[in-house]
């Protein structure tokens, strides 16, 4: 009930059961955060502390909510030992080793600057883009302290998203390095660089005659709107980019999905996005950059068997989980939880691959969401290593500095196959059969008049598409070109035209 005001006595909340379910209807909306904005917009006179203390009380009521509805909510969730909620500057560093790249990449970067100021002086140089306005500034500069300063003293205060500009971009020179005191506890970039030289990643070749292996090149912040949107939706930015550049971040406060989807990204997550280029001369035939997501799927799940992060197990030996994820068609990686048998399917990370076409080639961003260390009710790795005889001792060797440079080496590793079979997934092939969750599986084709079932036998070479196969006595469905096609006795599936409900084991035309 409402207890004051021109709604007093009247029903807030309300929650029931309903068949075998539960629901939980809010007149107010607990999952909207109070901002100091929206407080003032709603004529709200709140004295100092308030405001945090009444943040406080919406948390503990949206965790009560869900606690309700029969969700399982970790003991401290709700009490994020570093909490963000707002953007903060991101920190552009490459690897100690290779301290020349910065200075060539800003050699690229500088034509596309509105300003002509130094970047030796304290104005910082402005670029302002499609989506965002980026204020450039030298670690060296005598302001970059004071906006580093002023960005970590409200970065766990709720704010307007319209307020989130511009975007600053902390440039570190020959090699060096940010300050821990604005990277950690969110990631440690030294012990980042360490991992990944340890691997001795394969260079990528880039447009500027040389190249490093991916990875090398980090645009690193403990949090920003969404690390695919600041590269793709930013045409001058990502033009004069160099490649390959990674952009890492702790916390994704507007992360993009598939479509319209919208995702929040918490502590535990490894939020990256990948920025490759290549030019018409590689001979790489675009309709092949559809099997960019299948690449990085497997990447992932490649990269998670690694004796440094789950280890093999299962069938292929040892006592790790790694056999337990699995790529879920066409850009999403679930893991297999539970005992041998009776495994639940469960996310643990999105693909999105996005693509910009100009006269000299494409750019393509490869973004992807990993849990690492979340808890319920997400699914993470750290919650695959529970309970199982080596699982102690490999969660506390787990980190998220680790995954991304072990991913980020074997995805580098994929990668350059893939451009030297000039885009043939056939070298993949094999591996990727043994890595989904779908060979063999019996799916009922909902694209059609008539749902259909049919059986899933593989990939197709030519497009990507989803190979199925009507079961045996029934007809082939008429099936329009928006969906899939027919060839002899196969129905093949495009992975951006169709859903496929996982749970349900039906696939959809996307809507």
């Amino acid at each position: 009930m409402y207890i004051d005001g021109d709604k007093k006595g009247k029903i807030a909340g309300l929650g029931c059961d309903v068949g075998n379910g539960r629901i939980a209807l809010w007149s107010p909306n607990p999952e909207q955060g109070l901002t100091e904005e929206l407080a003032s917009a709603l004529s709200y006179s709140l004295e100092e502390g308030v405001l945090a203390e009444r943040e406080r009380e919406r948390a503990n009521l949206l965790r009560r909510t869900i606690t309700y509805l029969g969700l399982r909510v970790s003991a401290d969730s709700n009490a994020e030992t570093h909490p963000v909620a707002r953007p903060f500057p991101q920190f552009l560093v490459a690897s100690p080793s290779r301290p020349d790249i910065i200075s060539r990449i800003l050699t690229n970067l500088s034509e596309s600057f509105k300003r002509a100021d130094s970047l030796e002086n304290d104005i910082p140089r402005v670029l302002k883009d499609a989506n965002d306005t980026f204020h450039f500034h030298e670690s060296t500069s005598s302001n970059t302290s004071s906006v580093l300063a002023d960005c970590k003293a409200v970065l766990t205060i709720p704010s307007d998203p319209s307020t989130w500009q511009p975007k600053h971009v902390i440039i570190h020179r020959d090699g060096t390095l940010p300050s821990r005191d604005y990277t950690e506890p969110y990631f440690n970039i030294e012990a980042y660089f360490q991992h990944l030289q340890s691997l001795d990643p394969p260079i990528t070749q880039n447009e500027s005659g040389g190249g490093w292996p991916i990875g090398s090149v980090l645009l690193f912040s403990p949090a920003v709107t969404s690390t695919q949107t600041l590269l793709d939706k930013n045409p001058a930015y990502l033009s004069s980019l160099l490649t390959p550049t990674v952009s890492l971040a702790s916390h994704q406060l507007i992360g993009r999905g598939r479509g319209s989807n919208v995702w929040l990204s918490p502590a535990g997550s490894l939020s990256t996005s990948i920025h490759l280029r290549l030019k018409s001369s590689d001979g790489v035939p675009w309709n092949k950059l559809v099997f960019v997501q299948y690449l990085y799927a497997l990447a992932i799940c490649e990269g998670v068997r690694d004796d440094s992060i789950l280890g093999l197990g299962g069938d292929e030996g040892g006592e790790g989980e790694g056999w337990r994820v699995r790529i879920k068609w066409p850009n999403d990686v679930y893991a297999l939880v539970g005992s041998r048998g009776a495994e639940e399917k469960k996310k643990i990370a999105g693909i999105l691959v996005n693509t910009s076409f100009s006269a000299g080639g494409v750019d393509i961003v490869v973004g992807c969401g990993l849990n690492v260390f979340n808890e319920m009710p997400l699914t993470s790795l750290s919650q695959l290593l529970r309970h199982t005889p080596s699982g102690d001792k490999r969660r506390s060797n787990l980190s998220l500095e680790r995954t991304a440079a072990v991913i980020l080496c074997k995805f580098g590793e994929l990668w350059n196959e893939f451009v030297a079979a000039k885009g043939s997934f056939e070298p993949f092939m094999d591996l990727y059969l043994r890595r989904w969750l779908h060979s063999d599986q019996l799916v009922t084709l909902a694209a059609t008049q008539t749902p259909t079932p049919v059986r899933i036998v593989g990939i197709t070479l030519d497009h990507g598409l989803l190979r199925t196969m009507p079961e045996r006595g029934l007809s082939n469905p008429y099936f329009s070109s928006s969906v899939g096609k027919v060839e002899e006795e196969y129905i093949d599936l495009q992975p951006d035209g169709n859903s496929f409900d996982l749970m349900s084991g039906m696939i959809k035309t996307k809507r």
